[in-house]
């Protein structure tokens, strides 16, 4: 969070003689300016294209660490030996963490649980801050996360007791159930990304593909 006075902080609205707030001129200009591209964060595109493409593999090497060596962090023995380490490595992932139906079904099927929550579940109404580039419309937001994360434990609890659905399930096939919260991941993030430009209603944007899609 920015502190107070920063020129990274959204100008207050002033209250005009109506009922409604209006946003000084001040305000507009900075608000513009924080909805445009300024700089690079995260290393810029090299930086954000680095995470997308390395931490995909950190998380399948932590998980054969821990899944097939005891937490060990395994490493090639020699300079001859990485060949071999890397086909071991893929062999683990091939054979352990390729994506199911089982593992597609859990996901998917927490996934529109959790929906299904955030619709239903009852929670506090909070307008929220104008949002400039809705012309500083204000948006209502349900906060229910508590009361459906108490639902969720509820749910696991009965589904866990009454063997419908073992929570060791998870550990059992961690692997694959990762593999399918991976590609969740990176196609919604496509779908988004893609939307956005179709509508035209990005923002912030550097020009740059990767770090784009990144922020």
């Amino acid at each position: 969070m920015s502190p107070p006075g920063s020129p990274n902080e959204r100008t207050p609205l002033k209250k005009g003689a109506g009922t409604s707030s209006q946003p000084t001129v001040a305000g507009k200009a900075s608000d513009a300016r924080l909805d445009s591209h300024e700089h690079y964060e995260f290393g810029g595109p090299i930086g954000v294209t680095a995470m997308m493409a390395f931490f995909p593999p950190m998380m399948y090497y932590f998980w054969i660490c821990l899944r097939f060596y005891n937490g060990s962090l395994v490493h090639p023995k020699s300079f001859g030996d990485i060949g071999s380490f890397l086909s071991r490595m893929w062999q683990h992932i091939r054979q352990d963490a390729a994506p199911t139906p089982r593992a597609w079904a859990i996901y998917t099927g927490l996934m529109v649980f959790e929906l299904i929550l955030a619709f239903i579940m009852p929670g506090y109404q909070q307008e929220g801050l104008p949002v400039p580039s809705l012309g500083y419309k204000t948006l209502t937001y349900h906060c229910n996360a508590l009361w459906s994360f108490y639902a969720t434990l509820a749910a696991s609890a009965v589904l866990h007791t009454t063997e419908l659905f073992r929570l060791t399930q998870i550990i059992d096939h961690f692997g694959e159930i990762m593999t399918v919260a991976i590609i969740y991941g990176f196609l919604l993030s496509f779908i988004v990304y893609g939307v956005t430009i179709v509508l035209g209603k990005q923002m912030r944007m550097s020009g740059n593909f990767f770090y784009d899609f990144w922020m």
